[in-house]
């Protein structure tokens, strides 16, 4: 089994991931943006415990920002892989573009 500490934390596609409980925090709060991916239903395969149902939220880390708005998408996903597929996409995007919390999600890109 890997080592895996503070000195040698889990990269997925070049960006952090932590566990906390059955939460994932996938890339780093400090930036613009980041993924909390959490396992919503489980079942046990071979002795352990695998994610069947997994819930995708992109949120805004923008301290401005009310904290019930600071969710810009959800999803739910068939299992972990899927999910993460969807995250990596997700927060790439959004720190590449640096998505305006008022304005994400909106079509015409104009604030409600």
């Amino acid at each position: 089994m890997p080592d895996i500490t503070l000195a040698n934390p889990l990269v997925y596609k070049g960006l952090p991931l932590r566990r906390n409980g059955k939460n994932l925090i996938y890339g780093n709060p400090g930036e613009t943006h980041y993924v909390v991916l959490q396992a919503r239903d489980t079942e046990m395969v071979k002795g352990l415990e695998v994610s069947k149902k997994v819930l995708v939220n992109l949120y805004t880390s923008d301290i401005e920002v009310k904290p019930r708005d600071r969710r810009l998408k959800k999803a739910e996903k068939d299992g972990l892989c899927a999910a993460m597929d969807v995250a990596a996409v997700w927060l790439d995007r959004a720190l590449e573009r640096d998505i305006p919390a008022a304005t994400a999600g909106k079509p015409d890109g104009k604030k409600a």
